[in-house]
Order: C-alpha cells, then sequence, then structure tokens
C-alpha cells in the first residue's frame, strides 16, 4: 500500500518529468499539454476497475501500472489492462479505431523476475507486450534512470534503500508518513 502510494505520489509530483523521460526512451512520439489525471475508477463492470494513474499528453492517454517486487504481471494482469485502455477510450470518447494511436499503457516493475508474459525488449529496460493494445513494460532495474526520475526506485525494497542512500549523501532528506522520501532533483 505504502509503495503504491509512494509510486503515484511521485507520478503527481514529477508527471512533466516523467513524460519528458518516456519521450525521451521513444515510447511517446510528442510531449506537450500534460495533463495529470491521477488514479482514477472506471466502469466496466459491476465494481469499477482502479487504474493505478493515468496522464494525458496532448490527444493521447497514457495508462501507469506500478508493479512491486513482489507483485507477478500475468495474463490476468493484461486481460486487466486491457479493460483499462476500453474503459479509457470510452470514458474519453476516444474512437475505437484510435485507440492504439492513442492509448499507450506503461508496467513500472523494479525487475524481470517477476515477469510471466511474453515481452520483447526494445532497448535497454523497455519491452513491448504482446497484448492487443500498446503496451510497454519499464524494468527500473535495467533503466538508466536520469537524477530527477530517480525516485522510480520505490517500488524495491533495495531501490528504497539506494534512494535513502543517495539522498542522505546529498544531504536532501525529507519523509513524509511511513516511506515517502522527498529527492527533488538529488
Amino acid at each position: 500500500m505504502a509503495i503504491d502510494y509512494g509510486l503515484k505520489t511521485f507520478l503527481e509530483f514529477y508527471s512533466k518529468e516523467f513524460i519528458e523521460f518516456i519521450y525521451r526512451l521513444g515510447i511517446l512520439k510528442r510531449a506537450d499539454r500534460i495533463k495529470s489525471y491521477g488514479p482514477i475508477e472506471l466502469m466496466v463492470q459491476e465494481r469499477p476497475l482502479r487504474i493505478d494513474f493515468v496522464m494525458a499528453v496532448g490527444e493521447a492517454y497514457i495508462i501507469i501500472e506500478g508493479k512491486g517486487e513482489g507483485d507477478y504481471i500475468t495474463s490476468e494482469d493484461l486481460y486487466r489492462l486491457l479493460l483499462y485502455s476500453v474503459g479509457l477510450a470510452k470514458k474519453e470518447s476516444v474512437p475505437l479505431t484510435e485507440m492504439n494511436k492513442r492509448i499507450i499503457t506503461i508496467i513500472i516493475t523494479p525487475s524481470t523476475r517477476n515477469i510471466k508474459v511474453p515481452i520483447s525488449k526494445t532497448r535497454p529496460g523497455v519491452y513491448l507486450v504482446d497484448i492487443p493494445t500498446i503496451t510497454y513494460l519499464l524494468v527500473v532495474d535495467e533503466l538508466k534512470l536520469e537524477p530527477q526520475i530517480l525516485w522510480l526506485k520505490v517500488l524495491s525494497k533495495e531501490g528504497r534503500l539506494e534512494l535513502y542512500g543517495h539522498a542522505l549523501r546529498k544531504r536532501y532528506l525529507k519523509i513524509y508518513g511511513n516511506s515517502l522520501i522527498d529527492i527533488f532533483y538529488l
């Protein structure tokens, strides 16, 4: 719960930096007019599906699913991600013919150890997930993270310790709640 909350909080604080980062990775074609939605609920069944985080970049939408080191990415997760895409397209009136141009899903995970679905590597730390919608997998341990995006390491225990050590070395550390470390541009 705290890790999930930490990721969502960092996404809210650093939406622009995250979008610019995934733009430089080649996942986005443009990185302008960024609007964070934050966590949202969609009704595609009797109960709502909760998406970790959604951002709008121009006419495109990015669905972000965070997975901690103890979470596995299975075919069940992929079905849910497809529902997220369809539900968001319906909510935002994105025509079905434009879904793959305007809705991108990004799964962020600390390593590939918990991946139980077919993936193909496009570059270090960036994988495509083999499903009908555009879905990328970002593997934090493999990515060369820029200082303003180091907070992605919050997803693993080892990464959190690294963040804590980095903040201590820089003598810049603020703790919010139980586990959220403020590392503004270390």
